[in-house]
């Protein structure tokens, strides 16, 4: 086993300055995401131009005995991208070519440095529709998409990343090049092996390339209502869901909402406060919008607004989309989990029930994606004092966590809707996975990367 010395000294033999990094600044930046649960910082960040270039690095790293951590935007909420043992941390930065676009099919063919809000403004010039979007969607990138299987606000009606892919190029963890690039929504010859790698999170191989599906540009009306109960609420949803084609449907209760008014320069787009309020796209049609009018006339909310144009859409996705931003003052513990739609009201009852008889200093706080069951289930603490008591938050964490998980396990939920497992999620994993399904895990890892090179201590 080389130092760190040695490998950088070998690096430096191989790669010119401007693609290899080793000042401070530099190392500490690339070495974590937004979890920061970096424990040290990178030994060094590369900066490839092309596929031989991450071919070239990963060899090394077999050769060498050093390991990667591939890094995209650096966005993602489990440590997938962080650093632990000084390892070479590969940006994907620099390779952000649309490399070529099918008018026909609606294929596009990118290297996977391109920024998702890039690659969705580029589907707007040509009068078609990338459906992938996030609150990070300025910042993340297209091949850190892949390796997470990014989901986001519209995954009910068009799925996750892995329903756009139709290609990739990865480099594995040996260094082999591998491409599965012809772009075909249908191919049954023989085992669909780029499935693998989306969702791997950079433990199989690092995603190059990548081909993806645009559809045709929906239209579409944001509708917001206010009710006074999750029941109904849901009520409401699951009646709207059965009678008008559904783009999105998000939700957030009273107590998100107020924290983002009092944090941002936001109005309430409803005024009257309201225990749960639901954010609904729809197509935009006569026949939808007249079912939507006689919904909200049969189910009486509290307060409904309709968004017909680009400007009342945006006001009315704010406060949804601070909400992150603004619970992270007061953030005890945050997961994002997913329990099928129609078990949520029962499980978020029981979780709010566990969460009170813990304490009452701890405070729910819920939202996100109720389409597809995507929950980002926080917990604040609201006194100071209370969060100044390093044992008290430390015993709640491991409090919450444990009662979480079991009703995961009760209501066959998942312990990771998006994100992945990082490092943030491992000890949940294997409890929520059975040994067999785990063992199948390791020995795919052994397959692509047989020297553990790429993001260790990742998933496992």
């Amino acid at each position: 086993m080389q130092t760190t010395s040695e490998i950088l000294t070998a690096l430096q033999k191989v790669f010119p300055q401007e693609k290899l990094k080793t000042d401070v600044e530099c190392c500490v930046r690339y070495s974590s995401d937004r979890t920061e649960l970096s424990s040290t910082s990178a030994a060094a960040v590369f900066f490839p131009d092309n596929n031989e270039d991450v071919i070239a690095l990963v060899k090394l790293a077999n050769e060498l005995g050093f390991c990667i951590v591939p890094s995209g935007g650096r966005t993602g909420l489990s440590g997938g991208s962080c650093t632990v043992q000084h390892e070479v941390v590969v940006s994907l930065e620099r390779m952000n070519r649309i490399i070529a676009y099918d008018d026909v099919d609606n294929v596009v063919h990118c290297q996977a440095g391109v920024i998702t809000q890039n690659l969705q403004q580029y589907a707007e010039q040509k009068g078609v529709f990338y459906p992938v979007d996030f609150a990070s969607s300025g910042s993340s990138q297209l091949g850190g998409n892949v390796a997470t299987n990014a989901g986001g606000v519209h995954v009910m009606h068009y799925g996750m990343t892995r329903q756009q892919v139709v290609g990739l190029v990865v480099v594995t963890g040996e260094g082999k090049l591998l491409k599965f690039d012809k772009g075909l929504r249908k191919n049954n010859a023989g085992y669909d092996l780029k499935q693998l790698f989306i969702g791997s999170e950079g433990t199989l191989g690092i995603v190059t390339e990548v081909l993806l599906q645009f559809v045709k540009k929906p239209a579409k009306l944001s509708l917001l209502s206010g009710f006074d109960s999750f029941e109904k609420l849901l009520e409401f949803y699951f009646d709207l869901r059965g009678r008008v084609n559904v783009y999105a449907a998000e939700f957030y209760t009273a107590f998100c909402e107020a924290k983002v008014l009092s944090r941002f320069e936001i109005k309430s787009p409803l005024v009257k406060k309201c225990p749960f309020s639901l954010l609904v796209e729809f197509e935009d049609t006569e026949i939808a919008t007249a079912m939507v009018s006689e919904l909200i006339e049969k189910y009486q909310p509290i307060k409904s607004v309709v968004a017909v144009n680009q400007s009342q859409q945006k006001s009315l996705w704010a406060v949804r989309e601070n909400i992150s931003d603004a619970l992270t003052t007061q953030l005890l513990l945050k997961n994002d989990i997913a329990v099928r739609p129609s078990l949520l009201s029962r499980f978020l009852t029981e979780c709010a029930s566990d969460l009170r008889n813990l304490s009452a200093d701890l405070q729910l706080a819920v939202f996100g994606h109720l389409g597809d069951g995507n929950i980002h289930f926080n917990v604040v603490v609201e006194k100071n004092v209370v969060r100044t008591d390093q044992k008290f938050i430390e015993k709640m964490k491991k409090a919450i966590a444990g009662n979480l998980l079991v009703k995961l396990e009760k209501y066959h939920g998942s312990i990771s809707a998006e994100h992945g497992i990082g490092l943030l999620k491992t000890d949940l994993l294997a409890k929520n996975e059975s040994e067999e399904i785990l063992g199948y895990m390791k020995q795919l890892k052994m397959v692509f990367d047989p020297k553990g090179v790429l993001n260790p201590g990742k998933v496992f």
